[in-house]
Formats: C-alpha cells, structure tokens, sequence
C-alpha cells in the first residue's frame, strides 16, 4: 500500500481526532451545590472560596494548662497536644491545638480540635516537647 499526502493527512487526522477528545467529566462540585441549593442548604462563608472561619473553642474537653508557675510555661497561646504546656495529666489529643491562658483550672484550656500542623508534625516527630508559642501550635 502506498501512501501519498492526502492519505498520510487523513489517517493523521484520525488517530489524533480519537487521541485527543476525552470523555467530559461531570462537576462533582457543581453538581453537589446544585443538590444542596435544592434541599435548601445553601453555602455558609466557609464554604464560600478564599474564606477562613474562626472555629469554636470548647471548654469541655478537661485539658488543662500547666499554668504561669511552670517550668514549661512560654506563655498564653495555641498549643498541639504533644507540648508539654499542656497539662499531661489531664484530656489531651496529639492532634489537636489548644488555646490556653495562664491558669491552671478546668477554664484554662480550651479545645479547637484536629489541625493539620499538629498531625503533621506529630506523624513527622513524635514525641512530647516543649513548643514554641506560635499559631502551628509546637
């Protein structure tokens, strides 16, 4: 068989015409706000692209800090788990990030539940420490 431009142009026009035309994938998320505009749930500002809520603390969990008359203490701030500024006897996650003031009662810790740098870092480096007073908690 012997090929000449117009054949050579046709069969590349084909394998290229099949190669390149994938399939449509369907929005998932599209297709998720459709569904929960339709049951009338509606977006919250967290939802909504580019935007950061403030979580809630909550002062229920029994961590504690160890308190202004530590050793360990570096100050009132966000805390992982794994610090030694939380108090070890009491409540505590790893993964979780504490807000904790300079007291030492049931009222000086509160719980804003997993974060990210605290898991990471925990899965990174485990072990109990003395942390940095900083917003990634360690």
């Amino acid at each position: 068989m012997k090929f000449d431009l117009t054949n050579t142009l046709t069969l590349l026009a084909l394998v290229t015409g099949t190669l390149s035309a994938p399939e449509p994938v369907p929005d998932v998320q599209a297709d998720k706000a459709a569904a929960m505009k339709e049951a009338g749930l509606g977006f919250t500002p967290r939802d909504a692209p580019d935007s950061l809520v403030k979580r809630a603390c909550d002062y229920g969990t029994g961590c504690r800090s160890v308190g202004s008359g530590s050793t360990w203490w570096t100050g009132a701030g966000k805390y992982c788990g794994f610090c030694f500024q939380v108090d070890a006897e009491h409540t505590f996650v790893n993964s979780h990030l504490y807000q904790l003031n300079s007291g030492t009662g049931s009222r000086s810790c509160c719980d804003y539940g997993v974060a990210t740098s605290c898991r990471n870092e925990w899965a990174a480096n485990p072990h109990y420490r003395k942390c940095g007073n900083n917003d990634r908690g360690f």
